[in-house]
């Protein structure tokens, strides 16, 4: 029943990614990179830790290797992914970061055949081409100022394509719970060693639309998002979990228009337009990797 419903794991999942963003961008009016990944990893890490209090009781403390393991995937899935993916936000505007996370699907698809030899099949390769063609339609030729912040946010695509791939070992030994709660948790602790050397605000200046974008990006997007894409890890290849990603940009380019009034171009209905049917004929491929 849960393998049957993975496909629909991994696209709310992917459906509440699509509005980090937005809520970034909202955050930034009071927070910087470094406060806002702390608190968004903080806030998760309070939600998880009673999870990791009963996997532990019930599994115990995962082996030395499987720790070390854990370490790498929350490092690359958390730590370098989120603040790469919100740097990169501080030179572009919502939408054209939400489309170039969503170019992540393809640098999973890369990685797994250079580590895990899982060749592409045709239908990926034709899932993961269409996508990218609708993608770069809405890019377009980015503007001088703005070639940074597609480099760091594609770098954010290769940590999270190696966290991804790292992470299918995993399965073998701890459940998903244990495997989300670790590494968010890991993660926290790491990027929580920074705080003597960076500025952080006041928690009680921080306005309801502050505290309302953390608890989406914190609540929605990382815990109850993580936990819907281990899920459909579990079940699913790499090649196929990470198809879901082509979904992204939609979302997060009309969240940025409604919610921030952000511009909805032609190269945006035309290159969405190319997702939606990219999209489309991935849930009717049978996951034959």
């Amino acid at each position: 029943m849960i393998s049957r419903l993975s496909p629909i794991f991994g696209i709310l999942a992917v459906l509440l990614w699509g509005l980090s963003f937005s809520a970034g961008k909202i955050a930034y009016q009071q927070l910087n990179v470094f406060e806002l990944t702390l608190m968004r990893l903080g806030i998760a890490s309070l939600c998880f830790f009673p999870v990791l209090v009963y996997d532990v009781h019930k599994n115990g403390v995962p082996c030395k290797k499987d720790l070390l393991l854990l370490t790498f995937v929350g490092f690359f899935a958390f730590l370098a992914t989120l603040l790469l993916q919100f740097l990169g936000l501080t030179y572009v505007n919502a939408s054209v970061a939400s489309i170039t996370a969503g170019l992540e699907g393809t640098f999973v698809m890369i990685i797994s055949y250079l580590v895990l030899k899982q060749k592409p099949s045709k239908s990926n390769c034709f899932v993961a081409s269409i996508s990218m063609i609708g993608l770069i339609i809405v890019i377009g030729i980015p503007e001088q100022t703005k070639i940074t912040g597609v480099f760091l946010i594609m770098m954010a695509n290769v940590c999270a394509g190696i966290s991804t791939v790292a992470q299918k070992p995993l399965f073998e030994n701890i459940s998903v719970l244990g495997i989300t709660s670790w590494t968010v948790i890991i993660s926290f602790l790491i990027i929580s060693l920074g705080i003597p050397f960076f500025e952080v605000t006041n928690m009680e200046s921080y306005t309801n639309q502050t505290w309302m974008a953390l608890l989406l990006l914190s609540v929605g997007a990382t815990v109850v998002a993580y936990l819907l894409s281990t899920l459909c890890l579990k079940h699913l290849s790499t090649n196929r979990s990470a198809q879901f990603m082509v979904m992204e940009p939609i979302v997060g380019v009309f969240a940025a228009v409604i919610l921030l009034g952000e511009a909805f171009t032609i190269n945006i209905i035309i290159g969405t337009t190319l997702v939606v049917i990219a999209m489309a004929v991935n849930s009717l491929i049978d996951d034959g990797n």
